[in-house]
């Protein structure tokens, strides 16, 4: 598939977009990690913006760009998903080593409040 988009790249948009479309697919059908989402997702947005540019022209493949689309999207919430998944995990990490501090702080906080009444 690589090669044949090397050979349509510029020439002919359609196979061009085709071509991204199934070199996404192929990505996306062992979406197991995030480096296959990250190798599927800009072969599968050219395919999109190539078959918007040329949908008037000719919809006989409208269903691979409609499954370009709709694997576009399922690549995106795989990756947002992923990248949630490390932030909460460094906030944890993030927390952890801040909470000694913190237990402190609030113990000092309610001795003072004590002190106070």
């Amino acid at each position: 598939m690589k090669r044949a988009k090397k050979i349509f790249k510029g020439k002919e948009l359609e196979l061009e977009a085709i071509s991204d479309s199934w070199i996404g697919h192929i990505y996306t059908s062992g979406l197991s990690g995030l480096k296959n989402a990250k190798k599927a997702r800009p072969h599968l947005l050219k395919s999109v913006e190539l078959s918007e540019a040329i949908f008037p022209k000719n919809p006989a493949n409208k269903d691979v760009f409609e499954r370009a689309k709709k694997e576009l999207q399922k690549v995106r919430d795989f990756i947002e998903k992923e990248e949630q998944a490390a932030l909460e995990k460094k906030q944890a990490e993030d927390m952890a080593k801040i909470k000694p501090d913190l237990d402190v702080i609030i113990e000092k906080y309610n001795k003072g409040k004590r002190e106070f009444l």
